[in-house]
């Protein structure tokens, strides 16, 4: 019975003041309970439709095996087996992340870390389809002999970072994705290499913006089950930018071609030890 709290007087006894530290653990343990059952439920919900889908399809076929096309039917299987995988994953991924249950990152450098934002638009950029993916580096300018400094994430965390941004950007952009670049100077006070994806979709309401980074969050104009997201990838993302020590956010945009969502990471450079 976790809504029940202990009487309570103001004096500033110690004895009077210990109803008060239990008041305030139940609290924290009621609000961490429904925490962990909203999160449960939430799940559910989301697991449950791709199933329902393949259930329905499957007892469809079973029933009327002469009027069911086997060349169209596997397909759509298929897809939604991929996307209740991709949802399992992102739940174990969510899980050994929250209980510190991953290896210790190897430190990016400078230069690997933009290798890694390359290698995302690169791969986009090779698969010749829409929306169109580009790399803007107006911004940047780094000596790959740079060696001062790096960042507290490894390769992989920083490409599933790229891989959420440009994967929802691409559900979501009318037909273009932009991927800006940029790296602060060595020796800068506040050292930051700062990403920003932007596309030309409907955007994001300034109502939404803090919202959208909760886990499995869908707005008006994203409710729609057939997208392939997972709803928990932006969650994922702000989790490791933030074990980084890095920001992200949702913030205006700067060209009027991409004036739909706007995501800026912000990841801290340190200056390695000896």
């Amino acid at each position: 019975s976790l809504n029940r709290r202990l009487s309570t007087r103001e004096v500033a006894d110690p004895i009077d003041r210990l109803p008060h530290t239990m008041n305030d653990m139940l609290e924290r343990l009621q609000h961490s309970q429904q925490q962990q059952n909203r999160f449960v439920a939430d799940a559910s919900h989301e697991l449950r439709s791709p199933v329902a889908g393949i259930l329905a399809q499957l007892d469809v076929a079973a029933q009327y095996p002469d009027r069911v096309d086997v060349g169209e039917l596997l397909p759509k299987l298929h897809a939604e087996a991929r996307r209740t995988q991709g949802i399992v994953e992102d739940l174990l991924y969510l899980s050994r992340l929250e209980g510190n249950d991953l290896p210790p990152p190897d430190y990016l450098s400078v230069a690997q870390a933009i290798d890694v934002v390359h290698s995302e638009v690169e791969r986009h950029q090779a698969l010749g389809s829409t929306p169109e993916v580009t790399l803007d580096q107006s911004q940047l300018v780094f000596d790959p002999t740079d060696t001062d400094g790096r960042l507290s994430l490894s390769q992989s965390q920083l490409g599933r970072v790229m891989q959420n941004l440009v994967g929802n950007a691409v559900r979501h952009s009318g037909g273009r994705i932009k991927v800006s670049l940029k790296v602060d100077p060595p020796k800068t006070r506040g050292r930051h290499l700062t990403v920003r994806v932007a596309d030309d979709g409907p955007g994001i309401s300034a109502q939404d913006r803090e919202r959208i980074f909760d886990r499995f969050v869908r707005l008006d104009e994203a409710r729609s089950r057939d997208q392939g997201g997972s709803g928990l990838g932006l969650s994922i993302t702000q989790e490791l930018v933030s074990r980084a020590g890095g920001t992200i956010a949702v913030v205006p945009a700067t060209d009027e071609s991409y004036s739909g969502a706007n995501f800026e990471v912000r990841l801290p450079v340190a200056s390695p030890t000896i």
